[in-house]
């Protein structure tokens, strides 16, 4: 009802809602919205008239040729595992398979040659190993490594991210030595993280990672304490306790190191379809999700599964703009294509990021950024977007990008459905908020915490 106050007369809404609801509380409850519009500002119906990207043509111009923060290599297409959720495992539409090639060093030569003359002005600029599996292609990564530390300016950070299998010997003394930043995927206990992330021979991959944790962290505690991460995908809803108690019970592995949560995409794949993934039950996820509101009224520290969950979504609510909507709105999920991260495939296309891969070329190592193509990119991405983010409660808040309107175009049905899915978040994040805030005021203002 709240949602088509202002969009649709007092009559029409009765109407819409008399299946469910007698005329007079519907009347009753708008008179209510209508009373706290007035007094408290909220429950506002005014609507944008224009979606817009904050950049122009020339400013989007100016980020690609002077300020592209992060180059990210598809150092090889080749993986020693067969996770069976993998973007690339053939279960998903629009999306290559796992394959054969390493990417050839005159193509990681010409990539970072771009990225030095376009990251001049960047003050921390970052170069990133992708795969597949990256370490795979670790010959190629030491030459990179030394040829960009020389490229590039001084601050130049490293980051790989890794399946952790390979994760050891000269491997690690690298890694080290060159400072890297570290994501290894990690599922949970082994009765989880076996079931999805197996070798092609159907082996779990589990224990060869604990092992080389343990080991990294033996040698190298001050390296692990300060550059390793996790990645956790979860895959069934039900076990999000499990997963949460494995990292909580191994506190010397995981305690303090951040831990970033995500969903298997239920978008343009056959894992259901094909029985790879049953249908979960999300009454565990709505108990631990009660969990962290008790934690956050009661101000003590969140587990390292809890923090990756939410993120910073409740950090975002906090301290969001209490302004009115003016006319105009930004298209706050999508980036500057190519700026923020700049993707470069095995074969040198240059892309909008690792999450479309092959999709949405913006140029090739040997020509550069075309920095019209990207302009046309988000041009079109607002044209199409525009007539539901100007009607959309949620468009403040939204944080989808290119990679949600994209299957092999930009395609607006796909959106639709991830828009559905972001507004529930959204609203799932606003009630827990709002709960945590009526019994402690100033959980949120501590600045330490990862909320």
């Amino acid at each position: 009802m709240i949602e088509e106050f202002g969009r649709l007369s007092k009559g029409d809404i009765i109407s819409k809602f008399s299946d469910e609801h007698e005329p007079d509380p519907i009347a009753e409850a708008l008179a209510e919205i209508e009373r706290f519009q007035e007094e408290e500002g909220v429950f506002s119906s005014h609507r944008p008239s224009r979606l817009e990207f904050p950049l122009d043509r020339q400013q989007i111009r100016n980020r690609l040729e002077h300020s592209m923060e992060q180059l990210i290599l598809e150092a090889t297409d080749r993986c020693n595992l067969r996770c069976r959720y993998c973007t690339y495992s053939g279960n998903y539409r629009h999306r290559r398979v796992h394959g054969t090639q390493t990417m050839g060093w005159d193509t990681a030569r010409l990539a970072v040659d771009v990225f030095a003359d376009a990251s001049r002005e960047t003050e921390a600029p970052a170069l990133s190993f992708y795969g597949g599996e990256s370490l795979l292609a670790f010959e190629l990564m030491k030459r990179v490594v030394g040829y960009a530390a020389k490229k590039v300016n001084h601050r130049l950070a490293f980051n790989v991210t890794t399946n952790g299998t390979l994760l050891k010997g000269e491997v690690v003394d690298f890694l080290v030595e060159n400072g890297f930043l570290v994501m290894v995927s990690l599922d949970g206990p082994p009765e989880i993280h076996d079931r999805m992330r197996v070798y092609p021979d159907g082996r779990g991959s589990f224990h060869d990672i604990m092992s080389n944790l343990l080991a990294l962290k033996q040698n190298y505690p001050d390296f692990y304490r300060r550059k390793v991460g996790f990645a956790v995908t979860l895959s069934l809803l039900d076990e999000v306790e499990t997963v949460a108690d494995f990292f909580a019970k191994n506190g010397e592995l995981f305690a303090g190191r951040p831990v970033s949560v995500s969903h298997v995409d239920s978008i343009d794949t056959e894992l259901f379809e094909r029985g790879i993934l049953p249908e979960s039950d999300a009454g565990p996820l709505r108990r631990f999700y009660g969990g962290i509101e008790d934690a956050l009224i009661a101000g003590t520290e969140l587990s390292p599964v809890a923090k990756g969950l939410i993120g910073n979504n409740l950090r975002k609510l906090h301290e969001r703009s209490p302004d009115p909507l003016g006319e105009t709105v930004h298209a706050n999920g999508i980036c500057c294509p190519g700026a923020r991260r700049l993707f470069c495939t095995v074969s040198g296309d240059l892309t909008v990021c690792e999450r479309v891969n092959q999709g949405l070329t913006l140029g090739h190592v040997a020509t550069g950024v075309d920095s019209d193509r990207a302009a046309e990119l988000v041009e079109e991405y607002v044209a199409l977007s525009a007539p539901d983010c100007l009607n959309c409660w949620a468009v403040r808040m939204c944080s989808l990008c290119f990679a949600n309107i994209f299957s092999d175009h930009l395609d607006m049905s796909r959106k639709r459905t991830v828009c559905e899915i972001m507004r529930a978040q959204v609203l799932n994040n606003m009630r827990l908020y709002c709960s945590v805030r009526e019994l402690n005021p100033d959980a949120f203002d501590r600045s330490d915490e990862a909320v």
